[in-house]
């Protein structure tokens, strides 16, 4: 067995021992969070693949505010009242949380394009990337989707943090779109994984959103 294929294993392992851990909306969520934060970030600085490490490096930071605010939560509570409960994003939160998402989008795209294809400018770079959607640039596949799913990942770290069912939709897309990007490249174990994780999303918000009423 290749090591290559031993850390694709390992990674799913973690990977769905998290998602099952936030389909149940507990705490030890944010603890396997933080392990496989630290597994990807090695994995990747090993690689020298700093762009990914980097994201990885704000899910680290990411897991241990949720696992802060979800355990001060926890403490607060009483067997009557949740003082943080599974609820609905605030509709204030959509405009500031869309504008983020889209400067997070772009910044992590134009990091992918800098470190995928240094020669060429980078506006050059954009509008390669944009005509040729699923053309490689260094380690990414697809800077456009890879950024994408990254940014809005970033968003749903803090929604989840806030206990908002919305971050099952946030990975309901990303899953959604990591799976169509890894059958279209060829790497059919890892789309059938992200088809388990787009199950997992579904699941999830039944789960969460049941929890909600029940609440």
């Amino acid at each position: 067995m290749s090591a290559e294929l031993v850390i694709e294993i390992i990674g799913a392992v973690i990977g769905l021992v998290y998602l099952y851990c936030e389909y149940k909306a507990h705490i030890s969520l944010w603890i396997v969070g933080i392990v496989m934060s630290v597994f990807y970030i090695y994995i990747y600085f090993r690689s020298g693949l700093f762009a990914n490490a980097g994201i990885y490096l704000y899910n680290l930071g990411a897991c241990i505010y949720g696992l802060i605010v979800w355990y001060t939560a926890q403490k607060n509570s009483t067997a009557e009242e949740d003082s943080l409960p599974i609820r609905h994003c605030p509709k204030r939160t959509y405009l500031p949380l869309f504008l983020i998402l889209i400067v997070l989008w772009l910044v992590v795209w134009a990091i992918l394009l800098k470190v995928g294809n240094p020669d060429m400018s980078l506006w050059e770079s954009f509008k390669a990337s944009i005509q040729s959607p699923f053309r490689a640039f260094g380690a990414s596949g697809s800077p456009v989707l890879d950024s994408f799913t990254a940014a809005l990942g970033m968003v749903a770290m803090w929604v989840m943090a806030r206990k908002y069912i919305e971050h099952w939709f946030c990975w309901l897309t990303i899953n959604l779109i990591s799976s169509v990007m890894c059958f279209t490249t060829g790497l059919y174990p890892a789309g059938i994984m992200f088809i388990v994780y787009t199950v997992g999303s579904v699941l999830g918000i039944w789960n969460w959103h049941r929890k909600m009423t029940a609440s």
